[in-house]
């Protein structure tokens, strides 16, 4: 990461409670990630919600987009990397 940029995990159940809102499969959600151009696999959110991996900013950005919100609706702020 970039010197002084924030650091976070993915907020695995705001995830689950959007996408479920959205009426979308885990499926779904990486078909829309993808047609707005970032190639996000099912399995892979799978992980997400589950916390056993943190999104990359492109990810979280895209699935932020795709579910209407901010990223820092799905993400945790952890530190500051100094």
């Amino acid at each position: 990461m970039p010197h002084g940029s924030p650091s976070y995990t993915l907020n695995g159940a705001e995830l689950v409670r959007r996408r479920e809102n959205a009426g979308w499969s885990q499926r779904e959600l990486a078909a829309k990630c993808k047609a707005a151009g970032r190639a996000v696999d099912a399995s892979q959110i799978a992980r997400y919600e589950t916390g056993q991996s943190t999104p990359r900013p492109a990810a979280l950005t895209v699935m932020a987009e795709v579910l209407k919100c901010e990223p820092d609706d799905l993400a945790i702020r952890t530190a500051v990397v100094a």
